[in-house]
């Protein structure tokens, strides 16, 4: 599997998912839907606190997010989100910033690679 960074990488690991769930095609899909809701809550609200420099909440947000992310199998997502929580737990700095927006392209991608699994 193809583990790059670049926008044609595969960032959402189906077989995780899959194993995850015991090869259950309607908890596969309920496990993302809910990963996407609940990223979709979440994101604003870390984007927003990196923005008001509140670290110890981009920390615990940071780390929910990572939580569920590496639960559900997007690697790349969970590391940047590791990197972010690090960083807010060190008072922030600009590799912080990056860090989100590198965590935040990596879900949208995985999202969408995750939508496949409806198609199929």
């Amino acid at each position: 599997m193809d583990r790059r960074q670049g926008s044609d990488a595969r960032v959402f690991d189906e077989e995780q998912l899959r194993e995850m769930a015991a090869g259950d095609r309607e908890l596969m899909l309920e496990l993302v839907e809910l990963y996407a809701g609940h990223a979709e809550i979440e994101w604003p609200m870390l984007v927003g606190a990196v923005r008001e420099e509140e670290w110890e909440q981009v920390r615990l947000l940071a780390h929910a997010l990572k939580g569920s992310s590496m639960t559900i199998g997007a690697e790349v997502a969970a590391r940047a989100l590791q990197h972010v929580e690090e960083s807010a737990r060190a008072g922030g700095d600009e590799s912080l910033r990056e860090a989100v927006e590198t965590a935040r392209g990596a879900y949208v991608r995985a999202c969408r690679q995750m939508q496949s699994l409806k198609a199929a």
